[in-house]
């Protein structure tokens, strides 16, 4: 009944905001398909951990709705055109492929996986898990203040160490956010202190390194754990979401001027730099959404904008690289650097530049899944390479949740595992190798924590 009320709502909203743009079915359809996900995902609060939801929508948002707003507000403007801004192909041919690869990853991601053991993943399992949890860190308030101090003490020290050690200073500054989780399920008298000086550490090694995105995710990915087996009101969630969104709005418009006003001048106060671009930025809000202001905020949204290259270059000037990069990706996530010197890199340059002929310098950007599901598959071969890429995150998640039925504290690591996963600009190199580093890292910080300091995580 609930679902059928979503659909009914998220048509009538998607109606009256096509009529306002004067767009077409391929928008109609993209709306539509943000608003259900996003009330069925609010919905579940405190009921399931809808992790494998924000991919989702990710993709709708990013991959669907920015696409189209550009399309019919920006697409034909020459200055956009001659920045590199604009779709590159046509709306038929980018929906032809995006909407259809955007459902198989849909279809993926919830295909269901319970098997002989239908108990894992429903209401009453997150209610047993949590209590698991709960009765495990009893009187361990200390595992949680051990782990953000490590996280935090990593993050500050990041840039003093070698940049080849950079991915592994990363695994363990991420750890303050596990050690706040661990923190909100003990039972410590002084919780909310706890609590309150752990959020302002995580915020301050975010302003100090400048990798807010990892903030945003991490916080989203926190926040549907800590609402497990709680009673919450789907109105208040809404609202919570709003909120949400706009200080996600905030921070975006504000990370690039941050960024080069502090990268620019090492020696600046970062924190004050921040706060006086913050309070700009929420000061003068109604820039930001006319059409001139809101469009840096859209480029950066705009996965679609870089798939649409992708599809205009490929395979017109290169040919399909027939899974060639996927497979080196897979090979390079088990083979150490020393054994290959000369594998593939994280970070979407080489992809950018086989896929689209952009050589990218000086910023990070990537041509996501869906790109690279194109560039390799062509249109049919993409979209069930989405499918299974669904399938994969599906996979690993089920598998999780079948471990914390003997462990149930292995839940708590969730948004570590998934930070760099689940989001549409990440190639499977990039994916592939946060999960695998990601779980064996963590296998070895139980193994070494445990053994070490006698505290059992």
């Amino acid at each position: 009944m609930n679902r059928l009320i979503f659909v009914m709502v998220s048509l009538g909203l998607s109606f009256l905001i096509n009529g306002s743009f004067n767009s077409d079915w391929y928008a109609l359809v993209s709306y539509a398909l943000l608003f259900y996900f996003l009330l069925d995902f609010v919905y579940a609060f405190g009921r399931d951990l809808r992790v494998l939801d924000l991919p989702i929508l990710l993709s709708v948002f990013q991959c669907l709705v920015m696409p189209a707003i550009v399309y019919h507000l920006y697409n034909d403007d020459y200055y956009v055109k001659a920045l590199k801004f604009d779709m590159s192909v046509n709306e038929d041919a980018y929906y032809g492929y995006m909407l259809p690869a955007v459902i198989a990853l849909i279809i993926g991601l919830r295909f269901p996986l319970r098997g002989i053991q239908p108990v894992i993943g429903t209401p009453d399992f997150y209610r047993i898990t949590v209590n698991g949890i709960k009765e495990h860190l009893k009187g361990k308030e200390k595992t949680g203040l051990l782990l953000i101090a490590i996280g935090f003490s990593f993050g500050i020290f990041e840039k003093f160490l070698p940049q080849t050690l950079a991915y592994f200073l990363f695994l363990f500054s991420k750890l303050i956010y596990v050690g706040i989780i661990y923190i909100y399920f003990s039972d410590s008298p002084r919780k909310n202190l706890y609590l309150a000086g752990g959020l302002f550490l995580a915020l301050t090694q975010a302003i100090l390194t400048g990798l807010f995105g990892d903030l945003v995710f991490l916080t989203a990915l926190s926040i549907l754990l800590v609402l497990l087996g709680k009673q919450v009101n789907f109105g208040k969630s809404i609202i919570l979401i709003l909120i949400g969104g706009f200080f996600v709005l905030i921070l975006q418009t504000l990370k690039q001027e941050y960024r080069k006003l502090t990268w620019k001048d090492s020696s600046a106060d970062k924190a004050s730099v921040f706060f006086n671009i913050a309070m700009d930025r929420a000061t003068n809000i109604e820039s930001i959404f006319d059409k001139e202001g809101a469009f840096p905020v859209v480029v950066r949204f705009n996965e679609g904008m870089i798939v649409g290259k992708v599809m205009d270059y490929v395979p017109r000037i290169t040919p399909y690289q027939d899974g060639k990069t996927i497979w080196l990706s897979l090979a390079a996530s088990f083979v150490p650097r020393y054994l290959w010197p000369d594998k593939p890199e994280a970070g979407g340059h080489e992809n950018m530049r086989l896929f689209t002929g952009y050589n990218i310098e000086g910023y990070s950007m990537n041509i996501g899944p869906y790109g690279e599901a194109y560039g390799n598959f062509g249109k049919n071969g993409g979209i069930f390479y989405m499918f299974v890429y669904g399938l994969f995150f599906n996979f690993v998640f089920y598998q999780i949740q079948k471990i914390s039925k003997q462990r149930p504290t292995i839940l708590l690591w969730v948004p570590y595992l998934f930070l760099n996963s689940i989001q549409v600009e990440t190639d499977t190199l990039l994916t592939v190798n946060t999960i695998i580093k990601g779980a064996l890292f963590i296998w070895l910080f139980f193994f070494v924590f445990e053994r070490t300091t006698r505290l059992s995580l």
